[in-house]
């Protein structure tokens, strides 16, 4: 049996900051897509809003992946099995969102045909596909930082002195 290797860095948050980072995460791409739709429409100060807030999208997933050793993105080989389990378990999870998703945009697109609605300009299908995408490579690191347990303290920091 092979012993998993380090994981690199790894910055543990509090479970409760993990998720408060993935609301702010999925908060800023659904603040993204709008302000890239209002911007569709010439505004260069919308278009600004896109982009930081597309940024801070960013960063919170980085910070996200680092504080659960990014265990949603490393090959199966450097995990156990425990880590396994819950990256499988993401997964799977966010499959079945994203094809929930898709789903979705496919019957709204298809209903606005047959009825008339409005539909993205040429211009603005860009971010109709961008949502998927950020959903594809945000929801198992936010499904793992969700669910994850806090990370126990070292047994030398529980009682200084004691013997490894």
């Amino acid at each position: 049996m092979t012993r998993p290797r380090d994981l690199t860095l790894h910055l543990p948050l509090p479970k409760t900051t993990r998720r408060a980072l993935v609301i702010l995460e999925f908060a800023c791409v659904a603040l993204a897509v709008v302000a890239g739709l209002i911007a569709s429409f010439s505004m260069t100060s919308v278009f600004l809003v896109l982009i930081v807030a597309a940024m801070a999208a960013a960063a919170c997933h980085t910070r996200l992946a680092l504080s659960i050793q990014n265990i949603a993105q490393v090959s199966v080989r450097a995990l156990d099995e425990r880590q396994r389990d819950a990256r499988d378990r993401a997964f799977s999870r966010s499959l079945q969102i994203l094809t929930a998703t898709l789903g979705a945009m496919v019957a709204y697109a298809l209903a606005a045909m047959v009825f008339k609605l409005w539909l993205p300009a040429p211009e603005q299908l860009w971010l109709v596909l961008w949502l998927p995408l950020m959903l594809s490579t945000g929801l198992p690191t936010a499904f793992v930082a969700w669910t994850e347990a806090d990370t126990p303290p070292d047994l030398e920091q529980r009682w200084p002195g004691a013997a490894p």
